[in-house]
């Protein structure tokens, strides 16, 4: 405070850093990216908007692994995947590997987690193996000579850091780096969509012998109905247990956007958010096993 006006301290300025590699994405897939570089030896930073890593995975609150297992059941996916896991089961905080069907028919199998606990199993893997991560922080520019990307501009809470990697690994879901140095997308070609968005959503206590005793055709039917009455905006019923406690994580809202258009995304949010209030409304008044149960929390 000087003659009676605040004194503001001026941001820090982060200045140039140098990397073997740079991986913009804190999601998994990003974050097992950068871990793997770290773990042989590249020096390895790894860009994340968010306070954490994990995206989807963590802030979108997926809860669950698919896609382990052929059809035929052989495991076609190991390695960091599975130290995850094992990491998670740690902590109780991970579920078995299982088969299950379901409520539109398919067959899949899984591993269901706790989102908030695979944050901390992430932070885990990036310190050990050395990278150095910058959260809350944007990508905001990228320079390149010819086919190579001689430097990115990152924003901070600090202010403006120019990394200057030999690599770049684009993990940030909508090609961000990629888009930023000038590369070239396909159009989508007629009657081609993107896939849809949805809004996860904490729903508890779910009393799970009931719900789960449902066979498949009474899930369809039930999903079916909600449908149909305009309480769910899809004929699903998808969740995925959370290991601490007798709350589930479900699947059931769907969103047609592009999530590259920034306004379109802001409008999805909110439509999510009404989409899995009235999903939540529907399982508590008609779905076994949710009569007693809440909306506990919204994904991201």
């Amino acid at each position: 405070m000087s003659d009676g006006q605040p004194t503001i301290a001026a941001p820090h300025e982060p200045g140039t850093r140098q990397a073997d590699v740079l991986v913009c994405g804190g999601g998994v897939a990003g974050t097992m990216a950068a871990v793997a570089a770290a773990r042989r030896g590249a020096t390895t930073l790894l860009l994340e908007r968010y306070g954490f890593l994990g995206g989807n995975a963590t802030a979108g609150a997926v809860a669950q692994f698919n896609g382990w297992q052929t059809a035929g059941g052989r495991r076609v996916v190991a390695g960091l995947a599975a130290e995850v896991v094992e990491r998670l089961r740690r902590y109780g905080a991970a579920g078995e590997h299982h088969r299950f069907v379901m409520s539109t028919g398919h067959r899949m199998d899984r591993v269901e987690y706790a989102p908030e606990m695979l944050k901390l199993v992430l932070d885990e893997m990036v310190s050990e193996a050395g990278v150095q991560p910058l959260l809350h922080a944007s990508l905001l520019a990228v320079q390149r000579s010819a086919r190579r990307i001689d430097a990115v501009q990152v924003l901070t809470r600090g202010g403006m850091l120019a990394v200057r990697p030999r690599v770049v690994v684009d993990a940030s879901g909508e090609m961000e780096a990629m888009k930023l140095a000038g590369a070239e997308f396909l159009a989508l070609d007629e009657g081609e969509t993107l896939q849809p968005a949805t809004m996860m959503f904490r729903f508890g206590p779910v009393a799970f012998p009931r719900f789960e005793a449902m066979t498949p055709a009474e899930r369809e039917r039930l999903a079916r109905q909600g449908f149909e009455q305009g309480r769910l905006a899809r004929p699903a019923l998808h969740a995925a247990r959370d290991p601490y406690s007798d709350d589930a994580w479900f699947n059931i809202s769907r969103l047609a956007i592009d999530a590259s258009d920034a306004f379109a995304l802001g409008r999805a949010e909110i439509e999510g958010r009404r989409q899995a209030w009235c999903a939540a409304e529907y399982l508590r008044a008609c779905v076994p096993g949710c009569e007693r149960g809440h909306l506990v929390a919204f994904g991201t």
